[in-house]
């Protein structure tokens, strides 16, 4: 997995690198008023949002807009980094892990699924654009959502010397693989 880094970039150029790589599948969306769980939309206004992930199987992208307006982008891609980005080096994924989503999906008074999730933390459901983005067809109760990973780790070319600044990505990488519901005995 090759692992680079851009600082700087500004909105035309986190637009390229995503039509660079054609195989993105979800998308997580950040701004102060608002999160987005969806599936990935190239037609997506990415000016509208502080930061966000986008991945898919072979690549992961994360972005966050700094004070000056201007985007710092990490990505993870098993295919050559594209032009403009600072390559930090190459990982192998060291471990997979899960982290379980807020809520549960809902069901009617028939037991049908539907595309809706409770969670009692929060006080709204999460439906529609703030959804997850899977079917409805399980019908067992008590469903969640899991978001696989894998852990990586990136070899340090400077060690781990606290007196140089280095603005490479954490020694520790997680790189997201897929949204996956999880039904009955397994949740």
């Amino acid at each position: 997995m090759n692992v680079g880094y851009r600082l700087g970039a500004n909105i035309t150029d986190l637009a390229s690198v995503l039509t660079a790589i054609p195989d993105w599948r979800y998308m997580i969306l950040q701004k102060p008023a608002d999160i987005q769980c969806t599936t990935y939309d190239p037609a997506t206004s990415w000016a509208d949002w502080e930061q966000g992930v986008v991945f898919g199987p072979t690549a992961h992208l994360q972005w966050r807009r700094r004070r000056g307006g201007a985007f710092h982008l990490m990505l993870l891609s098993s295919q050559e980094l594209p032009t403009g980005f600072t390559s930090v080096g190459q990982t192998d994924s060291c471990k997979t892990a899960s982290v379980y989503l807020w809520g549960e999906r809902q069901f009617t008074s028939k037991g049908q699924p539907t595309a809706e999730w409770v969670e009692g933390r929060i006080p709204q459901v999460i439906t529609g654009l703030r959804g997850y983005p899977l079917d409805t067809s399980p019908v067992q109760k008590t469903c969640r959502v899991k978001l696989e990973m894998e852990v990586l780790e990136l070899p340090r070319p400077n060690g781990d010397n606290p007196e140089q600044f280095d603005p490479s990505p954490a020694k520790w990488l997680e790189r997201y693989l897929s949204l996956k519901e999880v039904c009955g005995e397994e949740v």
